[in-house]
């Protein structure tokens, strides 16, 4: 399938391995299954479900920092803004696939670990209760050295068969710092995410390094807004570079839904446009996200 023109230069630049001279000119080519048949859980503030970009694809999972939030209002604006990058009918690259809030996040953007592991938790038991679904886990967030996090990470990936997909981080630093990004390095099924920008560049505040293990455009990134039904927004930062490649994951899955955690990662990283982002330092993997037939 194709969608011309594109809302968003992050899903023409995905589709194509040149950079587009002219982002408005360049599809956005996908598969027809278009995700289906995988749920998308936005590890996140809430998702406005009521937005007309998700056209009833999601629903609210659990809330996890009641009662320090609103249950299932997204009001601080970032999880309505993942998730419509990540399976909205416009705004998104996985456009069939189900988007399933998981509230671990306050109304300002803030996390606690043990709402962090619960949320985790609820994940795992509906995984399992849903066997025959595939599922994406997409964490636009970053905290500071946290074990327990990544432990309850790394064993949803490796025994329970979710894809994860983690965000680098903002601060311009080693993602090998941060958690869960540090856990994203080679040998490992969960996938960290850095911002490249509108002309291939690494971006300033993207965390890199060995830790990183492919790269997707975080500048300028137009999606559902939290607060209305028809309204968009831009957004920068690696939270809005992580859902194009949970997206590409949901594609991967939803014709291929035997795949591992481990054998998702490996096809994106393959699949990705290497050696074509400028400043792609200190050991960062020069592969950027390519979702198309081009």
């Amino acid at each position: 399938e194709q969608q011309a023109p594109v809302p968003s230069w992050g899903l023409a630049r995905i589709s194509s391995r040149a950079r587009p001279g002219n982002y408005s000119r360049q599809p956005f080519t996908y598969p027809a299954s278009a995700g289906q048949g995988v749920a998308i859980y936005i590890f996140d503030t809430g998702i406005n479900i009521a937005h007309k970009d998700f056209n009833g694809r999601s629903e609210h999972g659990t809330a996890t920092c009641t009662p320090r939030c609103h249950p299932t209002a997204d009001i601080d604006g970032h999880g309505t803004h993942v998730a419509g990058t990540a399976c909205g009918t416009k705004f998104g690259v996985a456009k069939r696939a189900r988007c399933i809030s998981v509230k671990a996040l306050d109304d300002g953007g803030q996390s606690r670990t043990e709402e962090l592991l619960k949320g985790i938790e609820w994940i795992v038991n509906r995984v399992q209760r849903r066997p025959n679904e595939r599922a994406v886990v997409n964490m636009s967030i970053t905290t500071g050295d946290d074990k327990a996090l990544d432990g309850a990470i790394l064993t949803m990936a490796y025994e329970f068969g979710v894809v994860v997909v983690v965000a680098g981080g903002n601060g311009g630093m080693s993602a090998c710092f941060k958690s869960p990004a540090k856990i994203g390095h080679f040998g490992t099924p969960v996938i960290t995410v850095g911002a490249s920008d509108e002309v291939d560049a690494l971006t300033m505040f993207s965390n890199y390094g060995p830790c990183v293990s492919i790269l997707a455009p975080g500048t300028n990134i137009i999606s559902a807004a939290g607060n209305s039904t028809t309204g968009s927004v831009f957004m920068t930062g690696t939270s809005m570079s992580t859902p194009h490649v949970s997206g590409a994951a949901a594609l991967l899955l939803s014709d291929n839904p035997k795949l591992t955690p481990m054998e998702v990662k490996e096809r994106l990283i393959d699949f990705a446009t290497p050696d074509i982002v400028s400043d792609a330092v200190y050991e960062t993997p020069n592969k950027l996200l390519f979702v198309g037939q081009g």
